[in-house]
């Protein structure tokens, strides 16, 4: 609804005059905050709230796994001893070389 029609439909439903329809209208468009909310909005700033951010999922640090990163240096050796000029991406997961790529996965032993 445009401001027009508000303003037309407070004189008509309210039966009062246009500069009191207006004022009426203004009256509601203002986002006054009064003494009482003002202190409400500072006590609410204070208290601990809960954010994602703060309490969510702690980000770990994996474990560094020797065998994994002793096979990628194997590998890179290797690869660099046949001309493939390899890239680690990650010591203990990925490496590059070329138009190929190399992922090492340990699986978890199965459940009993």
């Amino acid at each position: 609804m445009t401001k027009e029609q508000t303003i037309q439909n407070y004189m008509d439903k309210l039966q009062i005059s246009r500069q009191e329809a207006e004022l009426l209208y203004e009256d509601d468009a203002n986002d006054f905050i009064s003494d009482e909310g003002e202190e409400m909005t500072r006590k609410a700033k204070k208290l601990n709230a809960y954010t994602p951010t703060e309490k969510g999922k702690k980000k770990r640090t994996p474990k560094k796994d020797h065998e994994k990163i002793m096979i990628i240096m194997a590998l890179n050796d290797c690869l660099d001893k046949m001309g493939f000029y390899p890239d680690i991406v990650n010591p203990q997961r990925q490496i590059d070389f070329g138009d190929y790529s190399l992922t090492l996965i340990k699986h978890r032993p199965p459940k009993k």
